[in-house]
């Protein structure tokens, strides 16, 4: 908690000096400053910094991580299997065939609708409307929905409240995210491999994440 007040607190600083530098002409928008490092905002300021031409720099850094959006994720890194244990419930479930933490699952159809594997985090089965979420801040979720996105990041938490479940398409259940969707008690399933390609928003889903599955229902 002190780790995200202090990341909190410098953000406001970074985007107090982005305003400044947009003032001076040296960005496009306040929010630019997000693609310096403290080493390059603090040194254009003090005319120190070795290269000056801020909005080229933040126009090739914005097409950079534009193109890591697009590239494929990266093999998995190891593999996980079943359930995480809590305690405190009582799991009466068959052993889940091992999937890998990275994204590696499973579709296939399964009665009436398309069926995709992942591995549970939380248990839980619920009907409810799939949301993709690209950019959380432009998302407010309504009862009953599913958030739906390619992998997890902190960003994600405030959308919480408010859904129904949550699916991720690459992601561990060790994650930051899931360790917090655990804790708030929200359905969730990760490793949902090609899930923001087969399903999309406003589709019908059952999410079951006790037995690791979501099916189509439309």
């Amino acid at each position: 908690r002190a780790n995200a007040r202090l990341l909190t607190q410098l953000r406001w600083y970074a985007l107090a000096l982005g305003y400044h530098l947009q003032q001076a002409d040296a960005l496009v928008y306040a929010e630019d400053v997000m693609m310096l490092t403290f080493p390059e905002m603090i040194g254009y300021v003090h005319g120190t910094a070795v290269d000056t031409a801020l909005k080229q720099l933040v126009r090739q850094r914005n097409n950079a991580y534009k193109s890591y959006e697009r590239a494929p994720a990266p093999d998995p890194m190891f593999e996980t299997a079943g359930m995480v244990y809590d305690p405190e419930q009582q799991y009466t479930m068959s052993p889940m065939t091992p999937v890998a933490a990275y994204g590696h699952c499973q579709g296939e159809e399964e009665g009436d609708g398309l069926a995709l594997t992942g591995q549970g985090c939380f248990p839980g089965k619920l009907e409810g409307t799939i949301r993709i979420v690209d950019n959380p801040n432009d998302l407010r979720p309504e009862p009953g929905d599913i958030l739906l996105v390619r992998q997890g990041h902190p960003g994600l938490i405030h959308l919480f409240p408010a859904a129904s479940g949550l699916i991720m398409e690459y992601g561990s259940p060790l994650s930051h995210v899931s360790i917090l969707a655990r804790e708030l008690e929200l359905p969730t399933l990760v490793g949902v491999k090609h899930a923001t390609q087969a399903l999309h928003d406003g589709d019908r889903v059952e999410l079951d994440s006790h037995r690791g599955t979501v099916r189509r229902l439309d």
